[in-house]
C-alpha cells in the first residue's frame, strides 16, 4: 500500500508540471531550428592569431544568423580559473546574443566543470 501511496504522490507532483510542458508545446511553433559549429578550439589564451575579440566579430553574427533554437558547438576550450575552468571566451562570444540566457550542457572534467580542450557544448 506504501509504493501504491508513493507512486499518487508523485503522480499528483509531476501532473503541474506536465501540464506546464504541454502548455509550452502546444505554443511552440512547427518548426525546431538545430544548428552546429565547430568554432576551433574557442579560446582567450594570449598569442594566438586571430585574438578572440576579432574571431567574436566573425562567429557571433554567424551563430545569430542561424536563428537555432538549440546549438551544437565543438571545440570549446575552457579557461583556467581557482576551480572549476570556465568557459570565459564561450561567454565572451555569447555574449548580446539570444543564446546568453540559454541554459547549456557542457562535457564535464573527473574534477568536474568543463574540460581543458576541445568541450562539447549545448545551448
Amino acid at each position: 500500500m506504501g509504493k501504491l501511496r508513493d507512486r499518487l504522490s508523485f503522480s499528483r507532483q509531476i501532473a503541474p508540471i506536465h501540464r506546464r510542458f504541454c502548455n509550452k508545446l502546444d505554443a511552440m511553433t512547427e518548426t525546431l531550428r538545430l544548428a552546429t559549429f565547430n568554432l576551433e578550439n574557442l579560446d582567450d589564451v594570449p598569442g594566438p592569431s586571430p585574438p578572440l575579440a576579432e574571431r567574436i566579430e566573425v562567429l557571433r553574427p554567424q551563430l545569430v544568423r542561424t536563428g537555432a533554437d538549440i546549438l551544437f558547438l565543438q571545440e570549446v576550450n575552457g579557461q583556467p580559473a581557482k576551480a572549476p575552468r570556465t568557459l570565459a571566451a564561450l561567454d565572451d562570444l555569447l555574449a548580446d546574443t539570444p543564446f546568453a540566457a540559454f541554459e547549456r550542457a557542457v562535457t564535464e572534467s573527473p574534477h568536474g566543470g568543463p574540460m581543458d580542450k576541445q568541450n562539447l557544448v549545448i545551448v
